[in-house]
């Protein structure tokens, strides 16, 4: 009852809800089940008994599930793909860059990008399997290192505390073929733990 009654304090929206009605509901029938004066005649004391131990047991039950489901919503992956964006991504030459920004709208650890590659202007030749990627984190505070990647697989990047956005210049790079340039894409985005 206790954890139910903390969480209709702290907590916002639907869930303050559901534990404000459940812990109400839990100290009434606790409080009807263990006052003989308050009980009505009419109820056998066995039917009491069995509901006070039924709602027990659903807040004993709710009390020992809201610390997982709290976990689990905590270290969910979420995907942020449609808020992520790529600009200057078109024609992009070996040595050329686009720049990636999307808001981190959840708390995680990593932020996984995963960018697609394809040749500009096919005639020219077939530059997306010489294309390399290098991602740099241009909202970092400090030097940061680049992160090499290949379209279609992602590059993980660690997140800062509390941040809420984060911007990455994201270099082509095709040591085979300067001229050859490639459209860039986002593929998938997903804050991670």
């Amino acid at each position: 009852m206790a954890l139910l009654v903390t969480l209709a304090i702290t907590t916002d929206g639907l869930s303050r809800v559901v534990a404000g009605f459940g812990g109400l509901v839990a100290v009434v029938v606790a409080v009807l089940g263990l006052f003989a004066p308050l009980r009505m005649p009419s109820v056998p004391q066995q039917a009491v008994t069995w509901s006070v131990v039924a709602i027990l047991c659903l807040d004993l039950l709710t009390s020992a599930m809201w610390p997982l489901w709290a976990y689990h919503q905590a270290n969910t992956d979420k995907n942020v793909t449609a808020e992520a964006s790529l600009t200057g991504n078109r024609g992009v030459l070996p040595g050329g860059s686009a720049t990636f920004h999307s808001p981190v709208t959840v708390s995680r650890q990593t932020i996984a990008v995963t960018i697609e590659a394809v040749d500009t202007d096919g005639a020219q030749g077939n530059c997306s399997p010489e294309t390399g990627l290098s991602l740099l984190n241009a909202s970092a505070a400090g030097p940061a290192t680049p992160i090499t990647t290949v379209p279609g697989e992602p590059a993980r990047i660690r997140l800062l505390p509390n941040q809420r956005q984060i911007t990455l210049t994201v270099r082509v790079e095709n040591p085979r073929d300067p001229n050859c340039a490639v459209d860039l894409s986002l593929s998938k985005v997903t804050l991670s733990n």
